[in-house]
């Protein structure tokens, strides 16, 4: 089991590179063979211990800006971790402060990990589906698969799955087949989820996120749904998600 964060953006930015305000951006290709960057420097980088408690701890990850091996995010920010348990419940809020003198493009995303035993069940609401190309690049939005019923609850036996799901209720629950479940709750920030469940693998990552998958290119190409944010100098994007567990 696992949780890294994912900032300054969620999922793949394609070909690790983007134009923003005549200025081309050149990201290192961070998870080969991918050619595209992926999930920001939060994930990766190493954080600072602001304060700390018996029960919780605050963590900041300061980025100056340039020259980022492989590549360039030329905008400075500050990323700020604050994770707490309360029982049987584990919370954590996460948030990114553009620190540059311009707009920076922005997005936030929790990348926890489940194992994945046969049985292994999920639950959640979608009003739409990112469809993606053989390079998982979302391609159109349309309406969630009749073969994907987890409204109901889907067996992720046999089920290979990395997309990104739009308008969801922001309440998503795992149950495992000895009865152990838990249930997640995102804030209003996070529109998207992203379900991943490779093939062959006995684990399951349940991603809630600020934007669509490559939603700078998308935004580009002029939607106006992926969530994509343009922080403002001083300004801050705030998520937050709760993880709640009990057993049946």
């Amino acid at each position: 089991m696992a949780c890294f964060p994912l900032v300054p953006f969620s999922n793949r930015i394609a070909d690790a590179t983007f134009d923003w305000a005549g200025r081309r951006v050149d990201l290192p290709r961070n998870f080969p063979p991918e050619p595209h960057a992926i999930h920001g420097q939060g994930w990766e980088g190493a954080w600072s211990v602001e304060s700390r408690t018996a029960t919780g701890i605050v963590l900041t990850f300061d980025w100056p800006g340039g020259d980022w091996p492989g590549g360039d995010w030329p905008w400075p920010y500050q990323a700020r971790q604050a994770i707490a348990l309360d029982g049987e419940t584990l919370s954590v809020d996460l948030s990114v402060t553009n620190r540059s003198a311009g707009p920076m493009p922005a997005g936030l995303g929790l990348h926890p990990q489940f194992p994945r035993p046969p049985g292994t069940r999920i639950r959640f609401e979608a009003a739409g589906y990112w469809q993606s190309d053989d390079r998982q690049l979302p391609v159109s939005l349309d309406p969630v698969p009749a073969d994907l019923d987890f409204p109901n609850g889907q067996v992720l036996d046999g089920v290979t799955i990395d997309n990104c799901f739009a308008g969801w209720g922001r309440t998503a629950r795992i149950d495992w087949p000895d009865g152990v479940w838990m249930a997640l709750t995102a804030g209003a920030a996070c529109g998207h989820l992203v379900l991943y469940v490779p093939s062959g693998e006995q684990y399951l990552s349940v991603e809630p996120v600020t934007h669509a998958n490559n939603a700078i290119h998308l935004a580009a190409g002029g939607r106006s749904d992926t969530g994509l944010t343009v922080l403002q100098p001083g300004q801050t994007l705030s998520m937050t998600a709760r993880f709640q567990t009990g057993s049946s």
